[in-house]
């Protein structure tokens, strides 16, 4: 659902383990909030869970021009706004 909003961008994502239940943690869903980057970059790999988890920074071309967003704002985004 995500790539809808970045124009079919992919974002970055890395998973460990395939084990169900599935967890995703996400960051920066917005680019100037980039306190998520830097928690998934701390936790990836170090996490031992009995699940699989998958990390997704949600807006990384936003984060790497500081931005809050480049196309459109994720808060006003969705479809039953």
């Amino acid at each position: 659902i995500f790539n809808r909003f970045f124009g079919g961008k992919k974002m970055k994502t890395s998973r460990y383990g395939y084990k169900q239940p599935n967890v995703a943690i996400v960051g920066c869903l917005h680019g100037n909030e980039i306190i998520g980057a830097k928690v998934i970059e701390q936790l990836e790999g170090r996490l031992s869970l009995d699940c699989s988890v998958k990390y997704i920074l949600a807006n990384r071309r936003a984060m790497q021009g500081n931005s809050r967003f480049l196309e459109s704002d994720l808060n006003r985004s969705f479809p039953w706004r």
